[in-house]
């Protein structure tokens, strides 16, 4: 484990073996975003934003929505709108359903089913700005923290403290409750075109 995971990775291993991650980072830009991260390794390989011309067209933010909606289809990320002004973030990662006690005493106002991850090891927990720069400049290595999980295809469920088109003020921590649930690997669901619960954020 990176000694950067060991500050902001918390694991809490439960009597009956579940376990739940703790995973805090910064979202500077109201999209946060789980990422497979051999797919990102191997998908920009060859991408260095320092070598081309153009960085507009080039940079991975060049079309924000279309970018992630094409890697949340081809199953390598997750993305789902925080409305989070600049500040840390709080995602409770779990492979099992969190219970409506849960829920309730979280804060929970609406659940984002932000489509499927085939994992094959290391899971990204980060956001938009750690995204691009890390796609951009460093092969897709992204700077942001990271967990071991089983592989396989996950449907990913997000719940957030807020309803659609809430503003965000306030400057505190935001708490996401993260479900993370094994489906078959044959599993589809309805193409994105937008990223979900980001209501024209991006």
């Amino acid at each position: 484990m990176r000694s950067s995971d060991a500050v902001n990775v918390q694991t809490l291993t439960y009597p009956d073996g579940s376990q739940r991650f703790l995973v805090h980072y910064e979202d500077f830009d109201g999209i946060s975003l789980l990422a497979d991260r051999n797919a990102l390794l191997a998908r920009y390989r060859d991408h260095d934003l320092k070598l081309v011309s153009d960085i507009f067209i080039a940079s991975v933010a060049a079309n924000p929505t279309k970018t992630l909606t094409s890697l949340a289809n081809a199953r390598e990320i997750a993305a789902w709108g925080t409305h989070q002004p600049p500040g840390t973030c709080l995602a409770v990662i779990s492979l099992t359903p969190f219970t409506e006690e849960e829920l309730e005493d979280n804060g929970v106002k609406s659940t984002v089913e932000a489509g499927c991850i085939a994992l094959t090891g290391e899971l990204y927990v980060g956001a938009w700005h750690s995204f691009t720069y890390g796609c951009d400049y460093s092969h897709g290595e992204l700077a942001c923290p990271r967990i071991t999980l089983p592989g396989g295809v996950y449907r990913v469920t997000v719940h957030r403290p807020f309803r659609n088109n809430e503003e965000r003020e306030s400057l505190e921590k935001t708490d996401f409750l993260i479900h993370l649930e094994l489906v078959d690997a044959a599993y589809t669901r309805a193409q994105l075109d937008e990223v979900p619960g980001a209501d024209g954020w991006l």
